[in-house]
């Protein structure tokens, strides 16, 4: 035979305890306005809104500044290189019957290949 169905099980116990439970709860908790000592600890513990607003501040300016060099560097590009075809052509210009500041002085000029860059 099963076992005995009645108002003496274990499921009908732990019913009863718990309503007495839940009656006891709203019995002894304390009203919506009132401080416990829970709201107390936690409060203690908490860490201050006022510096989660400055850490906060802090993080979103490093991260703007960081954006803007990251937006500087990506928007970077290199200076154009002219390369000319004949580079020996700078050598060949006659020295004679050149006009005073008809032409730029040269002496110090280091044409580079495309090796040297």
């Amino acid at each position: 035979m099963g076992s005995f169905q009645g108002f003496t099980s274990k499921g009908w116990a732990y019913t009863v305890a718990a309503g007495l439970a839940t009656v006891a709860f709203y019995k002894y908790a304390p009203a919506p306005g009132e401080e416990n000592y829970i709201t107390r600890y936690i409060e203690y513990y908490q860490t201050p809104r006022e510096l989660w607003e400055r850490i906060n501040n802090h993080h979103l300016a490093i991260s703007h500044d960081a954006s803007e060099a990251k937006l500087l560097i990506d928007d970077a590009k290199r200076p154009p290189v002219h390369r000319y075809r004949y580079p020996q052509s700078f050598d060949t210009a006659s020295p004679f019957l050149i006009p005073v500041g008809g032409q730029v002085d040269l002496s110090d000029l280091k044409v580079k290949g495309d090796k040297d860059l």
